[in-house]
């Protein structure tokens, strides 16, 4: 059984609806969640939202990027909140320890109300 934690920054750029082709990062303005809060929940350190902020600095020691404790089946997710074509999604990884732990590592995208 592997135990993973992913530690991430999050851009989903795409199109704001169909008459528009100027691409902006959605993740801004979305909802991010994730399985477990690493360490304390009362500090900045690993929330779900530092992944999506526009913030880009992957030391986590900064608390500007999320991680998940350590798990089986970790996961983290975005809700958009609203419905666009994804055009591109940037992961950054941590740059400051173990980058090897987003091995293996899946990006679904989908409409939650279409798929249950």
């Amino acid at each position: 059984m592997e135990l993973n934690i992913f530690y991430l920054l999050i851009t989903a750029a795409g199109l704001t609806d169909g008459s528009s082709m100027k691409a902006k990062n959605l993740a801004l303005y979305g909802k991010a969640t994730q399985l477990v809060l690493v360490v304390n929940p009362y500090a900045s350190f690993g929330h779900a939202y530092n992944a999506i902020d526009g913030n880009t600095d992957s030391h986590y020691d900064h608390a500007l990027c999320t991680a998940t404790e350590l798990q089986n089946n970790p996961w983290w997710r975005v809700d958009l909140l609203d419905k666009y074509t994804v055009t591109f999604v940037t992961i950054t990884n941590r740059a400051d320890f173990c980058p090897e732990r987003i091995n293996g590592a899946e990006i679904h995208i989908r409409n939650p109300r279409i798929h249950t």
